[in-house]
């Protein structure tokens, strides 16, 4: 007992520590030896239930709960700090009453997916952190609620996916923010350059913990005086920090309304190529003009990115209106005949969007010449953007982006200049992506297929998205040969599968995971070889019987019910169809003759037909988790290269066992006392783990041998067969009762070997003489043995 304990008399902390999940269970009066404990941290993994002596410690003022299996909490009504990490189990709605006194929690996890809703009675709680991303993704209207509930509360961390902070920043949200005296969290502790959020100009009291620290205090201090409107109060903050890629989407567009009025425009910067001259020219039919020094009421400012806090402020002083430059770009493109810009140019439209997708240097010349004179509308916009930013060949993206000066937003080239993310240089181009088309000037769609198109990739991948919906333009991509559309619930998919039939390159389709109805239309798509709707909800399973052309299908978690349609699918040579509660293999699969790799694993399959043998071809075969007894002998006659049977209720397998041609076998997970073969197998990969095995055959070990997995047995000695393998990948015997490593063993070249929580008490003095150098040893784990802190052989042992 004494080894899992560490007490600090003078503090009066005590700490129980298990890493192992040794330690199941505490003595009743565990806690009575200390009646003045003040803090308590317990981390023992298997530990369920603390006693009920806990309940005495009335001087106990924190108590840490990481990594347990503790489902109640101690009534401790006094209690002052309660912090509470990877543990799921408990239920706060349940236990949280008990614990009325608190003034800090930490909630690292909790029971269910819902934020509980007894956290509220915590009214003298004055700090709360919520450390659990995943949970506060989907609990974020919760949390803002429970923040404005608890009067006492100043000082919150809340960890919050980069994607998902933004919900915290609207003006009511923030409103409720500016309650606390400090944040912090993942999300708020870091703002992307030219991307903070403009409502935290609206605050007065709340402080980042280590963001904004100085510039927050001195924009309070210079707009502290003067009674600013939401809107100019977030118009400043953004030029103050420089933040002022959404100036366009903040400030309404007032030169629109003003066009028959006589106003005259105060340019603090010009848009590209713009003049004051050829700005009256376009305007002055309006009775518009331009000036470097008007300041009335009837002036309207136009600010750029370059514009100032300083300049700006005194013509919001004076209530002037502001506007940015794109904003007035937008009203000079529209003056002109930029007929790309209208409704009806879809004969224009169509030839223009072909000849930028083509990617070939003499279309963009083309197409160049025709944005010139004709326009960008945001599509064409987004497009130029990508070749702007991605395009190699120098000529034809400074072209590009000389026409999206011309017509772009200069708003976005600032975000993009800001988050600094080159497209024609490596790294991960994904997360530079979706960076840089976080703003609402660019048609994140159309940038990103058209980044696609110039760097040749044909797979057009989409994860987590919710309500997607696939652009109409995405047919004049001819290139993309392979759609994924993974996890994201709401997919359009009827308006997706009327785009597909116009893509017949588009061969592969992934819909894993969206959880939508997939319509009968999808039966329409001929021309696919590959199809994956795992975990969604076809409304009619027989409509896959028209696709003739499928080699590979995934339909996995679905439930089926009827599989009479597999017989159509004679081209098949990969099936998933694990997840599908089946108690056993549908009759229609003996007839797939091509079918080469099958998953039928986590069903509830008891017994493996002898039919399986008329699948000819199948060479790897996947039945983990389910209820199988009897180990399928009858296997043999295939030419199988891979058999996974892990996670069954086999108990005894025939040593007379023979399969020439396998490779890979795994029985990890089933009942196993013993394990030899008559006939060695030729495996490269051999899994026994997690059974009841207590010696290691000779038979197991052959010279191709490569990957060896036997950890959490009854295993108590190495046998000497194991050199039969001149190379060992991974050799895994941890959580085992082994006692030593022998001299024989000293001539083993293992990568990667785990020997962690035996019973080692012994390392052969031949482990300094051979392999000492095998850096690989470095690697090797031997902690929670039996062993003295040493260096041997190349091991060092802690």
């Amino acid at each position: 007992m004494e080894q899992f304990l560490s007490f600090d008399s003078n503090r009066q902390h005590l700490r129980i520590f298990d890493f192992n999940g040794e330690l199941k269970e505490l003595p009743e009066d565990f806690f009575r030896q200390y009646p003045d404990l003040k803090s308590l941290d317990v981390h023992a993994l298997d530990l369920a239930a603390l006693p009920s002596s806990v309940n005495t410690l009335k001087q106990l003022e924190i108590l840490n709960i990481d990594y347990t299996k503790l489902k109640q909490l101690p009534a401790l009504a006094h209690l002052k700090e309660l912090h509470i990490t990877n543990n799921n189990l408990i239920d706060f709605d349940k236990e949280g009453g008990k614990l009325i006194g608190l003034t800090a929690l930490t909630l690292g996890g909790y029971r269910g997916n819902t934020l509980p809703q007894k956290l509220v009675l915590l009214q003298s709680l004055e700090t709360l952190k919520l450390t659990n991303s995943k949970k506060n993704s989907n609990t974020w209207p919760e949390i803002l609620e429970l923040i404005k509930a608890l009067p006492q509360l100043k000082f919150a961390d809340i960890d919050m996916p980069q994607d998902k902070g933004d919900v915290f920043f609207t003006e009511e949200g923030i409103a409720i923010l500016d309650r606390l005296e400090k944040i912090s969290g993942r999300y708020f502790d870091f703002f992307f350059p030219n991307r903070i959020p403009l409502v935290i100009g609206l605050t007065k009291k709340v402080s980042f913990q280590r963001a904004l620290q100085h510039v927050l205090p001195e924009f309070r201090h210079l707009t502290a005086s003067k009674n600013y409107s939401p809107l100019q109060l977030k118009l400043l903050f953004g030029l103050f920090t420089k933040s002022t890629s959404t100036f366009s989407e903040l400030l309404p567009n007032k030169l629109k309304d003003a066009l028959h009025e006589k106003i005259t425009l105060r340019l603090l910067e010009k848009p590209k190529g713009e003049s004051m001259q050829s700005i009256n020219k376009k305007l002055g039919k309006y009775g518009i003009k331009t000036s470097s020094t008007a300041d009335d009421e009837n002036t309207i400012v136009v600010i750029g990115n370059n514009s100032s806090f300083e300049e700006v402020i005194k013509f919001v002083d004076n209530n002037r209106d502001i506007i940015t430059i794109d904003q007035l770009n937008e009203v000079l493109i529209n003056e002109g005949e930029h007929w790309l810009l209208q409704d009806d140019n879809k004969e224009i439209n169509e030839p223009l969007l072909r000849l930028l997708s083509s990617n070939q240097p003499e279309n963009y010349k083309v197409a160049f010449q025709i944005i010139e004179t004709g326009g960008a509308n945001k599509t064409i916009q987004s497009m130029l953007a990508a070749v702007m930013m991605a395009h190699p060949d120098k000529e034809i993206y400074k072209s590009a982006e000389k026409l999206y000066d011309k017509y772009g937003s200069q708003s976005f080239k600032l975000h993009a200049k800001g988050v600094k993310a080159s497209l024609r240089k490596g790294g991960n181009v994904k997360h530079k992506i979706d960076a840089i088309v976080a703003h609402p000037d660019i048609d994140a769609m159309m940038f990103r297929l058209m980044c696609l198109c110039i760097s040749g990739i044909y797979v057009f991948e989409m994860k987590g998205y919710k309500d997607l919906k696939l652009p109409e333009e995405i047919v004049y991509f001819s290139h993309i040969q392979k759609v994924y559309i993974e996890n994201c619930e709401g997919f359009h998919i009827t308006e997706a599968i009327d785009l597909l039939k116009e893509m017949p390159a588009c061969k592969v389709l992934k819909l894993s995971g969206c959880h939508i109805p997939i319509p009968a239309s999808i039966s329409s798509l001929s021309q696919l070889e590959t199809l994956e709707i795992a975990y969604n909800a076809p409304t009619d399973i027989s409509a896959l019987q028209s696709l003739t052309s499928l080699k590979v299908l995934n339909v996995e978690g679905i439930k089926i019910k009827e599989w009479e349609w597999l017989l159509s699918l004679n081209k098949l040579e990969i099936l998933n169809i694990n997840n599908n509660e089946l108690q056993t293999l549908p009759d229609s699969l003996f007839s797939l003759r091509q079918l080469n790799r099958l998953e039928a694993k986590q069903n509830k399959i008891t017994v493996v037909q002898e039919r399986l043998n008329e699948l000819v071809s199948l060479r790897y075969l996947d039945l983990s988790n389910n209820q199988i007894k009897d180990f399928p002998y009858f296997l043999s006659v295939l030419q199988l290269q891979s058999l996974l049977l892990r996670s069954n209720k086999i108990s005894l397998i025939d040593t007379a066992i023979s399969f020439p041609s396998l490779r890979e076998l795994n029985l990890s997970r089933n009942l196993l006392t013993e394990l030899q073969f008559k006939h060695p197998l030729s495996l490269g990969i051999l899994d026994i783990s997690y059974n009841k095995i207590s010696k290691l055959d000779d038979s197991l070990f052959t010279a191709l041998l490569r990957s060896f997995y036997a950890n959490n047995n009854e295993i108590t000695f190495l046998p000497k067969a194991i050199l039969n393998s001149s190379n060992y990948h991974y050799f895994w015997l941890q959580n085992n009762f082994i006692t030593e490593l022998p001299d024989f063993f000293a001539h083993a070249i293992i990568s990667n070997a785990d020997f962690s929580n035996n019973k080692i008490a012994s390392i052969h003095p031949d482990f300094d003489k051979y392999g000492a150098q095998n850096y690989g040893r470095l690697y090797w784990k031997m902690e929670k043995n039996l062993l003295p802190a040493m260096k041997i052989g190349g091991m060092y042992i802690h």
